[in-house]
């Protein structure tokens, strides 16, 4: 093969070369000829080739169907560029007003959504907020003014934290439905609208559903709303509700909380820590045989802050 296959320019040389692949022997004849061939380059330059366009694709849909809209078409290359062609020239897409007949009179305005709650701002110095757009205008409606997300310092705002769910404690029956629960409790209390704290606590739900004897569960009424738990700033409040009856035989369990809370406030007040109150005595047990159930409960009398 000549070396090199395609030469650069005209003046330049190329060579090809060959070699005896078998010696004379035994009065054979000698090879003839020539091992080392030069030629000049001048009738091998390879040829330019020009970049050449495709035509052009059909144009697209538009983009609305009136008021002004926009569709586009496309070309693409169809022969790149070689050994000293004319590169491309050329737009490889075009874009093109269409639809212009003014719409329909119809007046629809944008409608944007409520604001979602804050981000936490838990190991965060900025938190957020989110909004989206409901409506979109049409026609000759209102377009929409107004930010879609908020930020703001987290320096002096603080969100409620609770723990996570305890697990399930034992159901209080063997049979018949009964029941058992799940809680959490609130270790900080939100301040200067920070998030708020959840208010469900305490989370129930039955077992030990195969009958005894037929009896639905029933619950009492919900006391009265406790005293706020601080004496300044945010605290919470509870109320509680009681079994009256237990499950038996088919029955309805009680799938029902027992105790719900909610925020309250009170005037500011300086840094204090958590303060418990003391245990109240055992309650009754729940059933006289077969397996029951006692509590005691002690309350926040200062929640930190």
């Amino acid at each position: 093969e000549w070396s090199p296959t395609v030469c650069g320019a005209t003046g330049d040389q190329r060579v090809r070369l060959r070699r005896v692949e078998q010696e004379p022997a035994n009065g054979g004849k000698a090879c003839a000829g020539i091992i080392n061939e030069t030629s000049s380059c001048e009738d091998h330059i390879p040829l330019a080739v020009d970049c050449a366009l495709r035509d052009w694709e059909s144009w697209t849909s538009c983009s609305a169907s009136c008021g002004g809209g926009l569709k586009t078409r496309i070309r693409k290359i169809g022969q790149l560029s070689s050994n000293g062609g004319r590169a491309c020239d050329g737009d490889l897409e075009e874009i093109h007003e269409c639809s212009v007949d003014i719409c329909e009179t119809r007046h629809v305005d944008c409608a944007l959504g409520q604001w979602a709650q804050w981000s936490s701002c838990e190991g965060m110095t900025t938190r957020f907020r989110i909004r989206m757009i409901e409506v979109q205008p049409e026609g000759l409606g209102q377009a929409c003014s107004g930010a879609l997300k908020e930020a703001e310092a987290c320096s002096d705002v603080v969100d409620c934290l609770v723990t996570e769910w305890s697990g399930w404690d034992g159901c209080d029956r063997t049979c018949g439905g009964g029941q058992h629960e799940r809680t959490r409790e609130v270790i900080r209390n939100p301040r200067n609208s920070g998030l708020a704290c959840p208010e469900r606590l305490v989370e129930t739900r039955g077992c030990s559903e195969q009958p005894c004897e037929s009896k639905d569960c029933t619950v009492s009424e919900w006391s009265l709303w406790g005293g706020c738990s601080v004496a300044c700033g945010i605290g919470s409040r509870t109320r509680g509700r009681n079994y009256t009856s237990r499950p038996c035989e088919d029955g309805q369990g009680c799938d029902l909380d027992l105790e719900e809370i909610k925020p309250c406030a009170e005037p500011p007040c300086g840094c204090n820590d958590c303060k418990w109150g003391d245990w109240i005595v055992w309650s009754q047990c729940s059933t006289p045989c077969d397996g029951g159930q006692r509590a005691r409960e002690r309350h926040i009398l200062a929640a930190p802050d």
